[in-house]
């Protein structure tokens, strides 16, 4: 594993170059900039840094040992060069923007992407992340002036505002076979609602589901099976307000041709039935804990009836983004954003959300991530 061989010293130069060189860039991007350092260490060529890291590696100690602590000039001095070759590379002369005019010492990361960029780097080198640029040991930005070697190499993948280049034409990770791993479940059951809300208030006595969209996922060949999806009849506050519509789409006439939740609870479980959950491995999946943990135990509670125990837990798939990537979003758009993937239909519509839902789920598992127990969330308030 080539963590086991990378020093303190080297992970550090190479998280300020994937930092600096990725700025602004897509999770796939800042990926792909990671993978393409790990290509040129591979290649171990001169014009990579790699047959001269010993020698180059030298010269810096030389020219900042003044500037540096005592301790780590001297670790810096007894690095074995493989144990640098991160170094080797990023800090080769001008093949990094990072470096062309600094010294490593001298630059001073900050913000979220820095915050991010540790575990993301550990899940690329322990090989948790595949590739994404096929191989490349090229790249640059095409809206600047092309260099003259552009035009003897294999135009590749183009992530972000970055070209890649192969030096043979190579699959890049999105037609290339994917890293599917056994999940813990056999079905992951996407699910999100949408309620009656106010602007700038919270709606008393209780929030009302109006929206009630769940899908079937099949955690092996992630294909939705199935979707159970029924618009919900207010039964407290039974007109909704002008934002409510605005924000989610559903109108008066549609809920009030609705059914109230108690019923749409029993359909739903029939549904449950008939897709033989109850005899297979399954989990809620939802963008947060609202659903799960508030608003269906809240509304079941004021309107006095009993959940099914299923509904007791759930996993919420911002953590499983977290597990992975080391990022943190509050919001769908947010997880989307970060997988370059295009959010489709309208954003607080039910059934739509949870059509997003589906391709982060599907994203993730298709990145060899196992959803685990520890992504999930547990609540007993008015199951049984």
């Amino acid at each position: 594993m080539i963590m086991a061989g990378c020093s303190d010293y080297d992970f550090e130069v190479l998280k300020k170059t994937v930092w600096f060189e990725s700025l602004g860039e897509p999770l796939e991007g800042k990926f792909a900039i990671a993978h393409l350092i790990m290509n040129r260490a591979r290649a171990n060529r001169d014009c990579f840094g790699g047959n001269t890291i010993a020698v180059y590696i030298a010269s810096v100690v030389q020219q900042c040992t003044t500037e540096m602590k005592e301790t780590e000039s001297t670790r810096f001095f007894n690095l074995q060069p493989f144990k640098a070759i991160f170094t080797g590379v990023c800090l080769a002369p001008m093949q990094f923007a990072t470096w062309n005019n600094q010294k490593p010492e001298c630059l001073h990361p900050h913000g979220k992407e820095w915050d991010w960029m540790d575990r993301l780097l550990r899940n690329v080198l322990e090989g948790v992340i595949a590739d994404p640029t096929g191989g490349s040991l090229h790249f640059c930005n095409p809206t600047e002036k092309m260099p003259d070697w552009t035009r003897t190499m294999q135009k590749g993948v183009k992530i972000g505002k970055y070209q890649y280049y192969n030096e043979e034409k190579a699959p890049s990770i999105f037609n290339s076979e994917e890293k599917f791993v056994k999940q813990n479940y056999d079905y992951f059951l996407v699910l999100d609602f949408e309620a009656t809300c106010v602007e700038n208030s919270k709606i008393k006595p209780v929030q009302e589901i109006i929206e009630f969209p769940v899908a079937k996922l099949n955690a092996s060949t992630l294909e939705v099976e199935s979707v159970f999806h029924k618009y919900v009849r207010p039964t407290v506050n039974r007109q909704l307000s002008t934002f409510c519509t605005d924000l989610t789409g559903i109108t008066q006439e549609t809920v009030d041709q609705a059914e109230p939740l108690s019923a749409v609870l029993k359909s739903f479980d029939e549904w449950f039935e008939s897709e033989g959950l109850h005899n297979s491995s399954f989990a809620f999946v939802t963008c947060g804990d609202w659903d799960l943990k508030t608003q269906l135990p809240n509304e079941a509670k004021y309107k006095n009836f009993v959940l099914p125990t299923y509904f007791s837990s759930w996993l919420n798939i911002k953590k499983s983004v977290t597990a992975l990537t080391g990022v943190t979003r509050k919001g769908m758009k947010g997880l989307l954003e970060i997988m370059h993937i295009e959010l489709k239909g309208r954003h607080h519509s039910g059934i739509d959300d949870v059509k997003n839902i589906v391709e982060i789920t599907k994203w993730l598992l298709k990145k060899g991530h196992v959803i685990k127990n520890e992504d999930a969330s547990a609540n007993r308030i008015g199951a049984t």
